[in-house]
Parts: C-alpha cells; sequence; structure tokens
C-alpha cells in the first residue's frame, strides 16, 4: 500500500514541470528556514523586551527601595515604620496597579519582607533567580502564576539591593508585576515578526518563481523545438535510408541493364549485320574460287548480291546508330523536344502520332530533363507499335502547377498478366524507370478500359532543380 503511494507520488511530481517543482520544493525549504528563523528571531526580541522591562523595573527598585534596606547592612531587622514606608511607596507611585507582589529576600534564603499573607511568607522557598541575584545580576522570570483561582501571566524581576556607593549586595528584591499588557506586548511583536518573514518569504518565493518559470517555459519551448527537430531528422533520416536502398537498387539494375543492353546490341549486331556481311565475304570468295571458266560463272550477279547484302548491312547498323544516339537538344524547350521524338517516330515507324502540347511547354530545361523527356517519348512510341501496331498513338505534355506531366498512350491489347511485372521486364522501360527516378519523377504504367497502356512520367520542379545541381556538381568534379 504504501509503496504504491510512493509509486504514485512519484509518477505525480515527474508529470510537473519545472516551475511547479521549484514551487513546492522551495515553499517547503523557505518556509521550513523562515518559521525556524522568525521563531529564532522573536524568541531572541522576547527575551530582549523581558530584559527591558526587568532591567526598567530594577532600576526603579535601586532608586525608591534600596534606601529603605541600608539597615539591613549594619545587621539590623526591617522595621515596621521601613515595612510601611515601602507599602507606601509602592501605593504612592502608582506601581499597584501592576506590581502583585514584593518580597524581599535576606541571607539564606530567608524572607525579610513580603507583601503576602505572613503564612506564604513562611511557606515560600527561595527560588534559585535569587542565588544568582546575590551573586550581583539581574534576574528575571516570564510566567504563568494562579492568580484568583485562574492562571494569569507574570514577570517576576530579582533584583540585587547593594550598600549605598558599595557593590555589596544586602538583600535581594523579588518584584511581581502584572504581565497581561507583556504578554500581549509579546504576542503582538510575534505577529508582526511572523507577518513580516511571511511576506519575506513570499517576495523570495514570487522573484525566484518569476525567474524560474521564464526558464521553465524556455526550456519547454526548446525541449518542443527538438522534439519537432528529432521528429523531422528522423523522418529525414528514414528517407534517406530509403533513398539508398533505392539509389543501390537502382545501381544494380543500371549495371544489370547495361549488361543486357549490351547483349541485345551484341546480338542484334550477329543476327543483321555480321550475317549479311559473311553472305557477302562468301559471294567475294566465290568470285575467286579457280576451277571454272569466267564465261561460265555470272559475275553480276554475285556483285549485285554483295551489293544488296553490304546495303542492308549498313542500313541496319545505321538504325541501330539512330535509336542509341540523340538529336542536338541544347538551347530548345520541353515541347520541342518532346515534338522531335513525335517526328522521328513518325518518320521511321510510318505511323501517325495524335500529339497534345501545352503552351507551357515553351520553357527552356536541363540537359537531364531534355534527354529524359526525349528517351520517355520515344521508348512509350516504340511500345506502341511493337505491341500495339501504332494503333491509336498519343502524347500530351503539361505543366500542372509545379509539374510537369508527359502521357504516352496507345490502344493496342495491352498486358495479360501484372502491368508492372509485364512492362518493367524488359529493359526499355525498366531502364527509363531509373533514369526517371534519377531526377526524382515518378513513372507510372496504367492499364485502359477495354484496351491499352498508359504511361505517365510526373516530375516535380523542387525536386528536379536539386536533382540537376547535384548531376551537374558531380560532371564538375
Amino acid at each position: 500500500m504504501l509503496k504504491r503511494k510512493c509509486d504514485a507520488l512519484g509518477l505525480w511530481w515527474k508529470g510537473l514541470d519545472l516551475a511547479n517543482q521549484f514551487v513546492i520544493a522551495a515553499a517547503a525549504v523557505v518556509g521550513l528556514g523562515m518559521a525556524h528563523l522568525g521563531w529564532w528571531a522573536g524568541s531572541r526580541v522576547e527575551i530582549g523586551v523581558i530584559e527591558h522591562a526587568a532591567a526598567s523595573a530594577a532600576l526603579h527598585l535601586n532608586n525608591f527601595v534600596e534606601p529603605y534596606l541600608q539597615g539591613l547592612a549594619r545587621g539590623e531587622p526591617l522595621t515596621p515604620s521601613s515595612e510601611q514606608s515601602l507599602s507606601a511607596l509602592i501605593a504612592h507611585t502608582g506601581m499597584d496597579q501592576s506590581i502583585v507582589g514584593l518580597t524581599v529576600w535576606g541571607a539564606g534564603g530567608k524572607v525579610i519582607y513580603s507583601t503576602h499573607n505572613d503564612a506564604m511568607r513562611a511557606q515560600s522557598p527561595a527560588p534559585p533567580q535569587v542565588d544568582k541575584a546575590w551573586a550581583g545580576s539581574v534576574e528575571n522570570s516570564f510566567g504563568y502564576a494562579d492568580r484568583s483561582g485562574a492562571a494569569a501571566p507574570v514577570l517576576k524581576i530579582f533584583a540585587p539591593m547593594h550598600v549605598t556607593k558599595s557593590s555589596r549586595v544586602i538583600a535581594v528584591v523579588e518584584l511581581v508585576e502584572d504581565g497581561q499588557k507583556l504578554a500581549t506586548d509579546l504576542r503582538h511583536m510575534r505577529y508582526l515578526t511572523a507577518g513580516a518573514f511571511g511576506l519575506l518569504s513570499l517576495i523570495m518565493l514570487a522573484s525566484l518563481f518569476g525567474i524560474v518559470r521564464r526558464g521553465s517555459q524556455t526550456i519547454t519551448e526548446q525541449k518542443h523545438a527538438l522534439t519537432g527537430r528529432v521528429d523531422a531528422l528522423s523522418q529525414l533520416l528514414s528517407q534517406n535510408e530509403d533513398l539508398q536502398r533505392r539509389v543501390i537498387e537502382a545501381n544494380r539494375r543500371s549495371v544489370d541493364i547495361n549488361d543486357r543492353f549490351v547483349r541485345r546490341i551484341g546480338a542484334e549486331l550477329h543476327d543483321g549485320p555480321v550475317q549479311l556481311i559473311a553472305l557477302s565475304l562468301l559471294r567475294l570468295e566465290a568470285l575467286r574460287r579457280p576451277g571454272k571458266a569466267a564465261d561460265q560463272r555470272n559475275v553480276s550477279d554475285d556483285i549485285d548480291a554483295v551489293e544488296v547484302a553490304l546495303r542492308d548491312a549498313l542500313k541496319e547498323i545505321r538504325d541501330l546508330c539512330s535509336g542509341l544516339a540523340l538529336p542536338k537538344l541544347e538551347g530548345v524547350s520541353i515541347g520541342q523536344v518532346i515534338e522531335f521524338a513525335v517526328m522521328n517516330h513518325e518518320r521511321r515507324s510510318r505511323t501517325k502520332v495524335k500529339t497534345e502540347l501545352a503552351d507551357n511547354l515553351s520553357i527552356k530545361a536541363t540537359p537531364l530533363l531534355l534527354t529524359c523527356a526525349y528517351r520517355f517519348t520515344q521508348e512509350g512510341l516504340n511500345n506502341a507499335v511493337r505491341h500495339a501496331g501504332g494503333k491509336e498513338q498519343s502524347v500530351l505534355a503539361q505543366f500542372i502547377g509545379d509539374e510537369l506531366r508527359i502521357e504516352v498512350a496507345d490502344e493496342g491489347p495491352g498486358f495479360a498478366d501484372s502491368i508492372e511485372t509485364s512492362a518493367l521486364r524488359g529493359l526499355g522501360l525498366s531502364g527509363l524507370r531509373d533514369r526517371i527516378e534519377s531526377l526524382g519523377g515518378i513513372l507510372q504504367i496504367q492499364s485502359r478500359e477495354p484496351l491499352g497502356i498508359r504511361l505517365i512520367a510526373t516530375f516535380k520542379l523542387n525536386d528536379l532543380a536539386a536533382s540537376t545541381e547535384h548531376a551537374n556538381g558531380n560532371e564538375a568534379s
């Protein structure tokens, strides 16, 4: 049970902010410290007030009572006339309003004179202050005594009486005063002391709380800012890790695509121009072969065959080169690049392409974006001819906000299985996807109802600017 309460208290304490924790801790520490200091200061003031009252009363006793006790120095008892004089002196000076009683103590703790009755005088033992007063010091005692059947505050002063012009003590006078006024004054003094220390504590706590509150607010704001920055950095780190994985995967695919592309070029050269050139060499060797008369060979036919084979080989090599090489793209706009790609495609495939280019495509762009736009349009239209027979080919390009959007579509049979699996299985679109993503773009492949494929390339201008600057920096280095 106690452990649960302690745990709950600990959780509550940890849930408080720095300013509230400071207020609670400071209130406890400063409160206890100020309470102890106030009690000590009050007690010292109380002692000083009592001692001042005792010293003032002792001075009156020395002036008014001591002359009537000089006979004690000669061993004479206190005469009735002296007792009457003391009583008259107290009554004459008006001190009877605060004096409760007066007792004169002789040597050995003997009562010489007392305002109390004889029975009380005989039974009264000498207080310990009497012995100290015989040593020459003024003693006092403030407390409560039984008066008229009730406890009332009284102040007792024990003052030594001396021989005139001497330090010799001849008696000790015990003066008992009514302490009601003194008790009231001491109570007011305690209230004033407690109020002063309490006000001082509140001022200290308020000033320190203001400072700590501002510091706590600053720390809280910085904590929230750091938390937001940490979250943002965590997201950026996650994005960076994802980009690193994509870069590694793109590099791997790039190496694989390059190897497959080289093998494809080799296969195209081997199956096309190489075979034609080999056929030409065979015909040339036949012309040189001995054993036949010149009139038995149709030299003209062989030369024609060789010429045809070489022309076909040259044409196939040129076709391959035209597919690999790009036209000069420096200083042209995005719209002009797309028009070049469409025009070259129509010339080579002898098909028609429906083109829709927005007016805002006349802006200039970086060579990386121009090359990517040309290759995307070329590859999309080539696939439209290869897989759809060039049926209803179309190209649409426009700026939508800060995004460049290029679409190439056809109405062919589409893909029999998964679009991504079928489209990215070959070299063209797989390499094109890596090229587009390297510029921060996105490649989408959509199947249209009932038939047809639409390729969509989207580039954000901000990402494109960052990508091109990074690429240009790498080229410069």
